[in-house]
């Protein structure tokens, strides 16, 4: 199942309108239908997270990782997930959504590689991966020019 029928499968179980979830995610009910619809097909990191909130889900259930939309027991009081957790899911789904876009066909194999390594290793493991390369991606290689007044 993809995110656009994940979303409306659980707003619709959860009796939200449109609307309703727009409002709780901070976005308007013609976005909620356009993620919906597939018709928007890279979602904001932070609407991920807050989407997934929302709709009292993991924000890895949302964009298809696991099939688990996690059970109610990893919720904190009031059916929200708790704040470290949400750094972490955006800090995952931006470094995914960093390494897709570097991706081109021809990387595609070792990008499913690089995701299949990280599943396996254990939520400890997984923040030191992210903190490495996000390390890695700060030093000079990665940088632009700044020389030219780029930034």
């Amino acid at each position: 199942m993809d995110i656009g029928l994940r979303i409306k499968s659980l707003r619709t179980e959860r009796d939200m309108t449109l609307e309703e979830l727009g409002n709780k995610v901070g976005v308007g009910k013609s976005t909620v239908r356009k993620w919906e619809n597939g018709m928007i097909a890279n979602m904001r990191r932070d609407k991920i997270a807050v989407l997934a909130n929302a709709l009292n889900c993991s924000p890895a259930y949302l964009m298809g990782w696991t099939d688990d939309p996690l059970p109610n027991s990893v919720l904190c009081a009031g059916g929200k997930l708790p704040e470290a957790d949400i750094k972490y899911h955006e800090a995952v789904a931006y470094t995914i959504r960093k390494l897709e876009e570097l991706a081109t066909l021809k990387d595609a194999q070792n990008l499913n590689h690089l995701v299949q390594l990280y599943d396996r290793l254990d939520d400890i493991d997984k923040g030191k991966i992210i903190e490495r390369m996000e390390t890695m991606l700060e030093g000079e290689k990665y940088r632009k020019d700044t020389a030219a007044g780029t930034a």
